[in-house]
């Protein structure tokens, strides 16, 4: 009987020692958070730091410059900034070129008339 009160206690001993020791590294592990975000906070409260600019898209450039791309004469490059033109289907659009207007687009593989619609303000030939 005394052997089973022993283990019991000992069970009892253990199972505080190990509540002991979660609850300690819980309590670095909130220290360590709460350090952090004094940090960020402090971070966010300087005035001092030069405000973050956004860089526009390609699409966002063409249309504020409100300039037509040539289907004709545009590299990879332009062409890809069009909404719903890849790299792929920017080549096949070089590669198919001389264009005498606009809906001869639609022949490419790749350019459906809902796109060629789309894209239709923003280039010329």
């Amino acid at each position: 009987m005394w052997f089973f009160t022993l283990l019991v206690a000992a069970s009892v001993l253990w199972l505080l020692w190990t509540i002991n020791q979660n609850s300690g590294d819980s309590l670095d592990k909130q220290t360590a958070i709460l350090a952090e975000l004094m940090k960020l906070n402090k971070n966010i409260e300087e005035p001092n730091k030069p405000p973050i600019t956004i860089q526009p898209s390609q699409t966002e450039i063409i249309k504020s410059t409100e300039s037509l791309i040539n289907i004709n004469k545009a590299d990879i490059n332009q062409l890809t900034a069009l909404q719903g033109i890849g790299k792929s289907t920017a080549q096949k659009i070089i590669e198919s070129r001389p264009y005498s207007n606009i809906t001869a687009l639609a022949e490419v593989p790749g350019i459906s008339q809902e796109l060629l619609d789309k894209i239709s303000s923003m280039i010329e030939c």
